[in-house]
């Protein structure tokens, strides 16, 4: 919690909610817009994405920007069942009930992790659901484990992987040699928090990034019609600008040495 907060202070004398896409500005620009596209780029990178590969948001917490996974993987797999270990977080259950997906869950090695001869074997049952929605979890909440990537994506058939690395997210991108957690070993989305590691004192800090191949294309229009393709229709700029003065004070460096004392 070593994040000086009081030069920002002056933040809260403003109305900071944002309405539409952060990529399109619009008659409701709060200015803030342009430090959520830096802080997407940043996480972006660190999620070894390529430039323009992948497009998100700041959500109001990282659970949303599962959800947003979630979404999106319905859209591209509306018959499957989705998969997620019994060390998930529960979070996951919770965004299946929202957008009335069927849970599978799936047993653990002694480690924590996935067990990925059993999630074989639960997706070869259900072979004619149309394909797999797998979450892979990266720092689960009771033992850290870490999901393998390359590995959940070979359980057979047409697989969307999401990755819920709202713990281990900033931990893997700094861990080397890096373990397979990215859309570099083969994710479709994946949300990280800006709480629990970079310390920002608001839950509503989650990042969502998704393939923008993925995203339906955003209507375009004002309040009523903005362009959009977020859940909840407004953003918290406050947490794009709380993230923003963190990394920024921090540097890549500063996060590196800040995982590194984690």
């Amino acid at each position: 919690m070593g994040f000086a907060l009081k030069g920002l202070a002056p933040l809260l004398n403003g109305g900071l909610n944002q309405v539409g896409d952060p990529y399109t500005p619009d008659a409701w620009d709060s200015g803030a817009r342009a430090y959520e596209v830096a802080v997407l780029e940043y996480f972006a990178r660190l999620a070894g994405a390529l430039p323009g590969e992948v497009c998100g948001y700041v959500a109001f917490s990282s659970g949303e920007a599962l959800l947003q996974g979630l979404t999106a993987a319905q859209r591209r797999l509306p018959e499957a069942c989705v998969y997620a270990s019994d060390q998930a977080h529960d979070s996951v259950r919770r965004a299946c009930e929202l957008v009335r997906m069927e849970l599978v869950t799936v047993g653990s090695l002694p480690g924590g992790r996935m067990d990925p001869e059993e999630l074989r074997l639960q997706v070869l049952q259900r072979r004619g659901r149309g394909g797999a929605v797998v979450v892979a979890t990266f720092g689960t909440t009771m033992r850290g484990a870490v999901d393998d990537v390359r590995v959940l994506r070979a359980a057979g058939g047409e697989v969307y992987v999401h990755v819920d690395a709202a713990g281990g997210g900033l931990v893997a991108a700094h861990t080397r040699p890096e373990p397979n957690w990215s859309f570099a070993h083969g994710a479709d989305s994946l949300n990280v928090s800006g709480h629990p590691v970079l310390g920002v004192p608001v839950p509503a800090a989650g990042v969502s990034l998704v393939r923008r191949a993925l995203l339906p294309e955003a209507a375009g229009g004002e309040c009523i019609a903005a362009t959009d393709r977020t859940p909840a229709c407004s953003c918290s700029d406050l947490a794009c600008l709380l993230l923003w003065a963190r990394l920024r004070s921090l540097g890549r460096a500063g996060v590196a040495a800040l995982v590194g004392r984690c």
